[in-house]
């Protein structure tokens, strides 16, 4: 279980994190809803121990992640996937090179062993034939399904999304959102995925949270949104009815 507790961050005079306090529930679909600029991206940080807390907790496994000395951090760490927004790939990597690197660093296995991981982790997002290619090579869908695989291949129990669609075309964004829940639930992953995309949100989500002036402000399960009445969540809800319409 991630759990955090009067989560406090600022930075300078601008206070983004007013006081968050959110479970997120071992095998769950998370998505934190929010829109641009609300500190969703930071909440994911604080999870992972980029980023500390001026007040309250964070705690992953109970241990609070921002108290931990270094060598407790990087064994929590271990635990957790993460697939920043824009893909962070290395350009002077192959797909293969980026995907191995996490098994590298932790060490601990043969070359046959993480061969054979990181082919079976590229099977798995459907891009084991560009092990090959370097980053440049690939479109901004590719780069995406490379990233999870980088994240996935340590095994994690947990992976965090930051904005997994953004900058995609619809017809490529979707097929991110079919990859995020097929590895929930054939890996089993517990997923938390931050969002400003309500469309993304409504498909893969087991339950939806919307940060709001820094703080959690909706929190209900995918089969329950249509009855919440908060303004600024239910304007989402009218973008997605206008798309819908649309089409």
């Amino acid at each position: 279980m991630i759990e955090l507790k009067g989560v406090h961050k600022s930075f300078g005079n601008k206070q983004v994190l007013r006081g968050v306090d959110l479970t997120i529930r071992d095998g769950e679909l998370l998505v934190i809803l929010g829109r641009s600029g609300t500190g969703k991206s930071v909440l994911l940080k604080h999870i992972v121990g980029l980023m500390k807390p001026d007040k309250g907790s964070v705690i992953v496994e109970g241990e609070d992640v921002s108290h931990v000395h270094t060598a407790e951090l990087y064994r929590i760490r271990r635990l957790i996937g993460f697939v920043f927004q824009n893909s962070a790939l290395f350009d002077s990597m192959t797909v293969f090179e980026n995907v191995a690197l996490p098994l590298i660093e932790r060490g601990g296995m043969s070359i046959d062993e993480v061969r054979q991981r990181v082919i079976d982790v590229l099977s798995l997002v459907e891009m084991e034939d560009a092990a090959l290619l370097m980053p440049e090579e690939l479109s901004g869908g590719m780069r995406k399904r490379v990233a999870i695989a980088r994240a996935l291949v340590a095994e994690p129990k947990y992976i965090l999304y930051d904005e997994p669609t953004t900058g995609l075309d619809p017809i490529i964004a979707d097929r991110i959102n079919d990859l995020i829940l097929a590895l929930k639930r054939d890996v089993g992953v517990t997923s938390v995925v931050v969002t400003h995309d309500i469309h993304s949100a409504l498909k893969i989500a087991d339950r939806i949270v919307l940060l709001s002036d820094g703080r959690i402000a909706v929190e209900a399960p995918r089969d329950a949104v249509w009855d919440v009445q908060h303004e600024e969540f239910r304007q989402f809800l009218k973008v997605f009815r206008k798309l819908e319409d649309e089409c």
